[in-house]
């Protein structure tokens, strides 16, 4: 094990710590370094226009700011990363701060600039199925673009992972999905269309499965686990969790005290997919310290349905095959 990968377990080890007893510590702060985008994605209703994006230096303050509160993994996220100019300072700006970096993109911006974030641990990219799939989800020649950012990452040696959100667009083409993932050699997190990520976006309302499909591709998603496949990152448990979509059980949230989230203009919030994110974001405080100590002391949704964040809290309850995994990519990747 490298000393970056013990610095990193004893962070962890601290953090869990720290947060069993109460405290919260920002061990992963999730960030959306823009509201930009330049796809308009049929179900997707994340991009808020109006919201002020704070510049580089704001930037570099933050994630200062988060380092010494104990953050050690970031996630930059959006809309669209890729279209801010800077990405690359933010993305080395972080590894100098100990921090372990993930970028997740739609794959049209990236390809000719991965050299810019070659200091990131991994490169998360949105890919619903196979070409046609994805292309009547998210636009014609996205999937070539996707295709080629990974080509790009593996020349750049930088992890890639996929991140596929189930709809009627694919429910119906799971063994298509695998195939494509196995043939790109990189795995996904899968989760379902989430009414509140969709928000009002123009025909979003046809892409959600029945959900007897969704649970018959579900189950092929478990069985493909449970015979050796690779390409799904979802721990069994996690996929058993999503089985109830739409009406997922309550999961107990860890996150609360183990993450926070950024927005552009630097406000801090608890989990970007707890219901009231929005109203509960902490701005114009005069120091991120000073924001994470402002925000709720709890963060009860009535579900979550993400499926990182459903192997994250089921790790935390000490689920083996969720903590496993996420363990492997905390520390390994």
């Amino acid at each position: 094990m490298k000393p970056s990968d013990l610095s990193r377990a004893a962070g962890i080890a601290r953090a869990v710590g720290l947060a069993a007893a109460g405290r919260r510590v920002p061990l992963i702060a999730s960030w959306n370094v823009t509201f930009r985008c330049n796809l308009r994605c049929a179900y997707c209703g994340v991009c808020r226009p109006g919201v002020r994006e704070g510049g580089t230096d704001e930037a570099l303050r933050v994630l200062r700011e988060l380092a010494a509160l104990g953050t050690r993994y970031v996630g930059l996220s959006g809309g669209e990363p890729f279209v801010r100019a800077d990405l690359g300072t933010i993305v080395g700006a972080a590894a100098d701060l100990g921090m372990q970096v993930r970028v997740q993109t739609n794959g049209t911006l990236a390809a000719g600039r991965i050299g810019e974030v070659r200091r990131a641990a991994e490169v998360q990219v949105s890919l619903d199925g196979p070409a046609d799939v994805h292309d009547a989800v998210r636009g014609e020649g996205v999937f070539a673009a996707v295709e080629a950012t990974v080509a790009a990452c593996r020349d750049a040696g930088i992890a890639v992972l996929a991140d596929t959100v189930l709809s009627a667009a694919n429910v119906g083409r799971i063994d298509d999905l695998l195939a494509t993932l196995d043939r790109l050699g990189i795995g996904t997190y899968v989760q379902p269309i989430d009414a509140a990520y969709a928000g009002e976006r123009d025909g979003a309302g046809a892409l959600f499965p029945d959900p007897a499909a969704c649970r018959a591709a579900i189950d092929g998603l478990i069985e493909h686990r449970r015979t050796g496949g690779r390409a799904v990152a979802n721990s069994v448990s996690g996929l058993r969790h999503l089985r109830s979509w739409p009406d997922l059980p309550p999961l107990p949230c860890a996150v609360w005290r183990l993450m926070v989230a950024v927005d552009p203009d630097g406000a801090i919030g608890t989990c970007d997919m707890a219901p009231g994110y929005e109203q509960g974001l902490v701005r114009g405080a005069a120091s991120v310290r000073e924001a994470v100590a402002s925000l709720p002391r709890d963060c009860r949704c009535p579900r979550c349905g993400t499926g990182a964040g459903i192997d994250f809290n089921l790790a935390a309850r000490g689920d083996p095959g969720a903590l496993l995994g996420m363990l492997v990519r905390r520390l390994v990747a």
